[in-house]
């Protein structure tokens, strides 16, 4: 179900990696009759149906899903048939039965468990309301909301109280009681201990109180990250604030992207759209100079695109281009390979920028951690996925119409 993304496109939709909380999880007991999971499975797709394949490539849950999702750590999958959601465990047992509908993200990703619980949707002949199941599939928060969303690990879930998701919005704990009263206009969910929210046509934050962290006086407002700074725009210029609501960094850009590794990439001028960096005290470290870039990553290395050839390379921290500009594409990297696109074809270059799997299929995605990586040969139309190693060897045919990478 995944794609290789255009990493423009990653940028503009700000998936630069984010650290999780560090409140405690509440611990929950699954159910017994739950198969543990004790080899990595990857979902994958022959014809219309999905199932799960093992890292020999056979199945070991046979294509019977319209939709197939990762395990999570409670040891089920969340599948979906006509419509309706249900979880299996590794052996495609039904440990909840397909009858609910799974509220979805921005990015059409169902909610999953956290916390235990899990955002279901019931529908009867004139609407949908929305509440929440455990890992057994029993009903732990009734069917009340017109929206809801996965608990975060502050132990609080934004939930709409409106027909329609015309009402208002409101955070719950984990036993349905409102913690925020129904208030917003829009809720996310809370990161690092601040979630962001709409009051009034304007946007700000909240802590986990209810009480905002400056004022909700923005046009927009982006994520905090583990740099501690959020991009908040005031007219049409993007600045920074910090977790206790000040502004750190004066709106003044056209764009600003989230910080990672202490960097953050800014567009000064709408017209030339060329991207550079800026440190958390707003200094510019990196001259706006690139027609397109993107986060820095953990290996110290920024991805960006030259107008002079209109290809991607590599920067470092001190805008050094360390590796040429020479690929028309690339994706995330993993243990230490990074797909890149010359020309109409994929392959894997290493840290330092060398092909060390020649470009030859025609699509392919990252490494994650298991040794193997989906790659596709084939037109769209006509296409198959199988898996590589590290070494570019094929391990597993291509001879799935989609797949996942192994989890």
């Amino acid at each position: 179900m995944n794609k290789i993304v255009s990493i423009f496109f990653i940028s503009i939709m700000h998936l630069c990696a984010f650290a999780g909380c560090n409140f405690p999880k509440q611990t929950v007991d699954c159910s017994p009759t739950i198969t543990p999971k004790t080899e990595p499975l990857a979902a994958a797709q022959i014809g219309e149906k999905w199932g799960y394949i093992d890292m020999t490539g056979k199945f070991v849950v046979e294509p019977q899903f319209d939709e197939a999702h990762a395990f999570n750590e409670y040891g089920l999958a969340l599948v979906k048939n006509d419509g309706m959601t249900g979880w299996i465990d590794c052996t495609g047992k039904f440990i909840i039965a397909p009858k609910f509908i799974a509220y979805v993200d921005d990015y059409d990703k169902p909610y999953d468990f956290a916390l235990g619980l899990a955002p279901v949707g019931i529908k009867d002949d004139t609407n949908c309301k929305y509440g929440y199941i455990d890992t057994t599939g029993k009903i732990v928060i009734k069917p009340q909301f017109y929206e809801a969303r996965s608990f975060a690990e502050n132990g609080l879930a934004a939930v709409n109280v409106g027909e329609g998701g015309n009402g208002k919005w409101g955070y719950i704990d984990i036993t349905g009681k409102f913690i925020i009263e129904p208030q917003f206009e829009w809720a996310d969910d809370f990161q690092y201990g601040i979630a962001r929210v709409e009051v009034n046509d304007k946007w700000g934050f909240i802590d986990a109180s209810g009480k905002f962290v400056g004022e909700p006086k923005f046009d927009n407002v982006e994520y905090f990250t583990k740099d501690g700074l959020a991009p908040v725009k005031l007219g049409d210029k993007w600045g920074y604030m910090d977790t206790t609501g000040r502004i750190v960094v004066e709106p003044q850009f056209d764009y600003a992207d989230d910080f990672a590794f202490g960097l953050a990439r800014v567009i000064l001028d709408d017209e030339s759209r060329k991207s550079g960096y800026i440190n958390t005290s707003g200094n510019m470290v990196i001259t706006p100079q690139f027609e397109q870039a993107v986060c820095f990553r953990g290996n110290g290395l920024a991805p960006i695109k030259t107008e002079s050839n209109g290809k991607w390379g590599f920067i470092d921290r001190t805008g050094k281009i360390v590796i040429a500009p020479q690929f028309d594409d690339m994706g995330f990297d993993g243990e230490g390979l990074t797909p890149v696109k010359i020309g109409q074809k994929w392959g894997y270059m290493d840290a330092t920028g060398k092909l060390v799997i020649s470009p030859q299929f025609d699509d392919a995605y990252h490494f994650n951690g298991k040794g193997l990586a989906p790659v596709m040969i084939g037109d769209y139309e006509h296409r198959k996925w199988g898996y590589i190693d590290t070494t570019g060897k094929i391990v597993i045919e291509p001879q799935f119409k989609d797949a996942d990478v192994f989890e």
